[in-house]
């Protein structure tokens, strides 16, 4: 699971889409995962500021709202998931 994680963490260039596959086919065993790291990224979300290749938290959205995993949407709404680049939020 681990390894999901990393290969999601950053921008490499290209859409992972196998890891997303396999992130989809271990639904179960990810979900907690990602959930965690929409908590951590809430609690300091110096790393995404910082690191615009960190992309972490675009792909947990995205696979937990595919899973429909309602305990997303606060965390989503907290760490503010679509904040723009420049620092900007899309809610403004």
């Amino acid at each position: 699971m681990r390894k999901i994680i990393y290969a999601l963490a950053q921008n490499y260039g290209l859409f992972p889409r196998t890891t997303i596959e396999e992130a989809i086919a271990r639904r179960e065993e990810i979900t907690p995962l990602l959930l965690r790291s929409l908590e951590a990224l809430a609690e300091d979300p110096s790393v995404a500021l910082e690191d615009h290749s960190f992309m972490l938290h675009f792909y947990a959205a995205f696979l937990l709202a595919q899973f429909k995993e309602k305990r997303a949407f606060p965390l989503n709404y907290q760490t503010g998931v679509l904040t723009c680049s420049a620092g900007g939020s899309a809610f403004q």
